[in-house]
């Protein structure tokens, strides 16, 4: 406690030259004003006690040539999914979704490497509120390791957890830096970086960057450019998946998409393409209530009749649209989801259109096959085009996990993130929703933590639930109630059996263009896969807590 005191001391001396924040040997830039420091001790002093997130970063170092981090830290109180802070071990900060960062704590306490928000190693050692780590990068070929290591008291090292990235998916991530995330009441001095250390190679890995096709900068349009991009403003509306050369129309798959607003919309930086293949739309300024033609770089001279042309880029390809269905997502500068279009197995050389193009859920009865003699209509009003209005309300499924501090919501259709209030009332309490997970293209999984433990048992209610089409769904003094769960005793060989390898997987299947290993429960109780393992003859990766039931 004696600590504390000197620390908040410190803090109120200091907030004065928290703008000019200096640390650790190093120059600090971005949320200065949210730290104070005496030159040893970092503190992490939010004044006016807001809840948030600070992060700062080393000024004028080139973070590529850094081999080593020694970072230690403590809080005043112990981590949580609320309060936990990161060592940045690369970011861009012109993307604040690319970087590579170590978890302090948020997951079982334990250590994590993130990478660009998912989670891709945990280590295995419990904390609670003092961190010590050395952190080690190591190239080889294209190839990127990061290994974390605790130190004990006594200077003793030991691995808790590693990770490989491609080197060039770490080519533009220039900065390192700490990051807090933070309630109102742990806003002030609760995170204190007592040191922070790095080591240099003598230059900063080699970058090959690609070359780049230089294009010509499209006309500014005479009327306002829309600035703020919403979900729905730009959809798809049509889609050529299996053209031939049988075909009347260009033997080229092409995506369709509509500017629904009356404004233009400036479609830079923008990208769309599949799950497994996506790819930048080249510089493009789409008039209000016009249709624009996308299709692959290599295509684009099969379209030079048509006036509303551009291309993707690769990895997108002429042929990356499969014939038995997938999924097409169109994202915003920001890489935020603007409209998503889900297709089944197509016809040779005819396009799959959009009905409604107002109705934005996800409905398959919103889509039908050209009726156009030629087999579709690109950059023209869709020969399906009718009044296809959504009415139903979003029907949804709530579980909470069995320790009763997170919350699983999973709805049969897109919601409007915007209105869902970040709160819910349980047994008359109201609770803090805190955003973990969710299904961005979909926007139908969410996964909260709440700001305290509830009952296993009794009524909820949530607030500002309604799909994109404006349905509202009521959720009001709803029962819900938590299984009791019986464990099995002891492990045994044989209770839980690896049932399906997926080694080898490809866009063209309709699953999930990703390795999968399916476990299966062969016992009648319920085995906590905490700290389990899986391993090949290469590799081992330790298993998060997961509770799977019996014959699940």
């Amino acid at each position: 406690m004696k600590r504390l005191l000197i620390i908040l001391m410190m803090c109120s001396a200091m907030v004065a030259k928290a703008q000019e924040l200096e640390w650790a040997g190093f120059r600090w830039v971005g949320d200065t004003a949210h730290f104070v420091s005496n030159g040893e001790l970092l503190v992490l002093n939010r004044a006016e006690q807001a809840a948030g997130a600070s992060q700062i970063v080393a000024d004028t170092i080139d973070a590529r040539a850094v081999t080593e981090w020694r970072v230690k830290m403590h809080c005043v109180n112990a981590v949580s999914t609320s309060n936990f802070a990161r060592i940045v071990l690369l970011c861009d900060t012109s993307d604040a979704s690319s970087y590579l960062s170590v978890n302090l704590g948020y997951t079982d306490k334990k250590v994590t490497i993130l990478s660009n928000g998912k989670i891709v190693a945990t280590g295995k050692t419990t904390f609670d509120t003092t961190f010590n780590l050395h952190i080690l990068r190591n190239d080889a070929l294209d190839e990127s390791t990061f290994y974390v290591y605790s130190v004990d008291d006594d200077g003793n090292e030991e691995l808790e957890c590693s990770c490989s990235l491609a080197t060039e998916n770490l080519s533009q991530m220039t900065e390192t830096g700490v990051y807090c995330k933070y309630t109102k009441t742990r806003s002030q001095a609760n995170f204190i970086f007592d040191s922070y250390e790095l080591k240099f190679s003598d230059k900063a890995p080699e970058i090959v960057e690609p070359e780049k096709t230089i294009e010509p900068e499209p006309e500014e349009p005479e009327v306002e450019v829309k600035r703020v991009i919403s979900r729905g403003d730009v959809v798809i509306s049509e889609i050529m998946a299996n053209p031939t050369a049988d075909g009347i129309l260009p033997n080229a798959e092409y995506v369709e998409v509509y500017n629904r607003t009356d404004s233009v919309v400036y479609l830079h930086n923008w990208t769309a393409g599949t799950l497994a293949k996506s790819g930048q739309i080249s510089d493009t300024y789409l008039e209000p209530y016009s249709y624009l033609i996308l299709v692959a770089s290599s295509k684009m001279s099969l379209f030079s009749e048509y006036e509303n042309v551009a291309s993707i880029a690769s990895p997108f390809a002429y042929n990356s649209l499969t014939n038995s269905g997938s999924t097409v997502v169109l994202r915003d500068a920001n890489g935020s989801v603007v409209d998503v279009f889900t297709y089944n197995s197509t016809d040779k050389d005819v396009s799959i259109e959009r009905l409604d193009l107002d109705n934005l859920s996800l409905s398959a009865e919103n889509q039908a096959n050209s009726v156009s003699a030629v087999g579709g209509t690109p950059c023209a009003e869709n020969s399906v085009k009718a009044e296809n209005r959504d009415l139903t309300s979003p029907k949804y499924e709530m579980k909470l996990n069995r320790s009763c501090d997170t919350l699983i919501i999973t709805f049969d259709e897109p919601i409007d993130t915007a209105k869902f209030e970040r709160v819910a009332n349980f047994n008359g309490e109201e609770i803090e929703l805190e955003l973990l997970s969710f299904d961005e293209v979909k926007l139908a999984r969410f996964e909260f933590a709440l700001s305290k433990q509830v009952a296993a048992f009794g009524v909820y209610s949530l607030y500002g639930i309604s799909d994109l089409n404006g349905n509202v769904s009521i959720c009001n003094n709803e029962n819900y109630g938590v299984e009791p769960v019986e464990y099995i005793e002891a492990t045994y060989r044989g209770c839980v059996v690896i049932n399906e390898v997926m080694a080898k997987p490809t866009d063209d299947l309709g699953l999930p263009n990703f390795e999968y290993v399916e476990l299966f429960n062969a016992s009648d109780k319920a085995v906590n896969l905490k700290s389990w393992t899986l391993s090949t003859s290469t590799k081992t990766g330790v298993m998060p807590e997961f509770v799977l039931g019996s014959g699940e």
